[in-house]
């Protein structure tokens, strides 16, 4: 009897240890899932490749292609440093616009179609519409300066690609120039990394950056690969802008101009009359630290039995101050003797000239961009 029961022992050992034989038998992973987690390995190493590159950037040129009001297709190109400042065109207002970011602050060539949707009151739109104004970075559609950085963009696109299928089969396609690319496609548009070496990002969708970016640059942005010389370049255009600035207008700020102390001189020997006034400005929004308001005076003499003559004065003054301005008509009198009531009706506007010390600010741009190599 013991000896049966040491035998059933055994055997439920022998048993035992079969079935432990028996597992460790399992099937591997086949060649053709192998390739496929390769590839997408692959493309995942090229991306984040890609992304840390252009991160590092000290400068990002991006292009795009818009249309404009009647349809057109407007070429859209921004350059951006890491420090944000910018140089280039957006679409605003369904039309073309240029702008220039420098020591943070925006300035804008827009047309007048813009600054009436602002709010601007036509005949300040107009005149911003012929030069340059310094405008709020937070009123456009996408800030370069906060948006459009190299980090601060491969940091947004990231965010995008954690939504992209993981277990997607990768996509290669070659582009008109013949750059081979993967083309990944995210919910905002698709992406594209060079698959050479060093991987680099070649385009991705604007709004992965903003979806307000589409509007102002287009649906897909391409993006240069870094070039030794692009900082150099990018300082000199920037300088040669600035040069072409004049005295900017200040959108941020409003002037109002009141007429008083109305004096009006007729001199009958040589048929001329002068209107003098007082011309006291007020400055409401923005920084009124070395700001000017720009004063224009316009008289319209009248004279019955005459024809009417019109004449205008300019002038700059500091902010919330009174200035003494005056203007001439001649009148062309028929060879007879006679007197004419001669009447005067001066008017003025105000707008605000921005205070731009040119010298600094190009010193704080050729210290920027020596420590980037331009």
């Amino acid at each position: 009897m013991r000896a049966r029961v040491a035998l059933v022992t055994a055997m439920a050992g022998l048993l035992l240890a079969g079935c432990q034989v028996s597992v460790t038998g399992s099937a591997g992973v086949s060649a053709a899932d192998q390739q496929k987690a390769d590839r997408r390995a692959e493309q995942r190493d090229a991306v984040e490749t890609a992304l840390k590159t252009f991160a590092d950037q000290p400068i990002a040129v991006y292009h795009g292609t818009a249309k404009d009001s009647a349809g057109a297709p407007v070429d859209l190109t921004l350059r951006v440093t890491k420090a944000g400042t910018s140089l280039g065109t957006l679409l605003l207002d369904n039309q073309g616009a240029q702008l220039v970011i420098a020591d943070g602050k925006l300035y804008l060539s827009a047309g007048a179609g813009y600054w009436k949707s602002r709010g601007i009151k036509q005949e300040l739109g107009d005149l911003y519409a012929k030069g340059w104004a310094k405008a709020e970075a937070s009123e456009l559609p996408v800030n370069p300066a906060t948006l459009l950085v190299p980090a601060k963009a491969a940091e947004k696109i990231r965010a995008t690609l954690s939504t992209v299928d993981q277990l997607a089969e990768p996509v290669r396609t070659k582009l008109p120039d013949g750059t081979e690319v993967f083309d990944i496609k995210t919910p905002t548009g698709s992406l594209q990394v060079s698959t050479a070496k060093p991987n680099r990002l070649v385009s991705v969708a604007a709004a992965a950056i903003d979806p307000a970016a589409a509007g102002a640059l287009g649906t897909q942005l391409t993006i240069d690969p870094a070039a030794p010389d692009v900082a150099k370049k990018f300082h000199d255009d920037l300088n040669a802008k600035l040069d072409a600035f004049g005295q900017p207008a200040d959108s941020v700020a409003q002037a109002s101009a009141a007429i008083a102390d109305h004096k009006f001189d007729c001199n009958s020997g040589n048929a001329s009359c002068t209107t003098t006034v007082t011309v006291a400005n007020v400055l409401v929004g923005g920084d009124s630290s070395g700001s000017q308001v720009h004063l224009v005076l316009t008289v319209q003499v009248t004279a019955e039995g005459l024809a009417g003559q019109n004449c205008s004065a300019e002038a700059t003054a500091a902010p919330n101050t009174s200035s003494t301005m005056a203007c001439t008509v001649k009148f062309n009198l028929p060879n007879r003797t006679a007197n004419y009531k001669v009447l005067s009706q001066p008017s003025a506007t105000a707008d605000v000239r921005a205070a731009i010390d040119f010298p600094a600010l190009k010193g704080k741009l050729d210290t920027e961009f020596k420590a980037i190599g331009g």
